[in-house]
């Protein structure tokens, strides 16, 4: 564990760019979220496509902040489909505006 914080090593954490896609995997039993999709900088990314994961025992299953929304991003920024987020000890999904 490197965190400060005690919980943000996870099994992906995506920051900026562009057109990118996760798709097919399985992220189990991180101290952090299984997946992280953030804007830090303010990158404004878009393109992401998040396909066919499951995420399960974690501590979040997804955690997603920095566009400036509690909801889920507009699809021009996050496009997801068939994705399983379970099990996870703290929440399965946690969406915060800015962080």
């Amino acid at each position: 564990n490197a965190s400060a914080d005690g919980w943000w090593d996870g099994g992906i954490w995506l920051d900026g760019g562009y057109n990118v896609t996760i798709r097919d995997n399985y992220f189990y039993d991180n101290l952090g979220p299984g997946i992280e999709i953030s804007n830090e900088d303010f990158q404004n990314p878009y393109g992401y496509i998040l396909e066919n994961n499951v995420s399960t025992n974690n501590y979040y299953g997804i955690f997603i902040w920095n566009f400036g929304t509690n909801e889920w991003p507009d699809s021009t920024i996050l496009q997801r489909s068939n994705n399983q987020f379970t099990e996870n000890s703290v929440q399965n999904v946690w969406i915060v505006d800015w962080y």
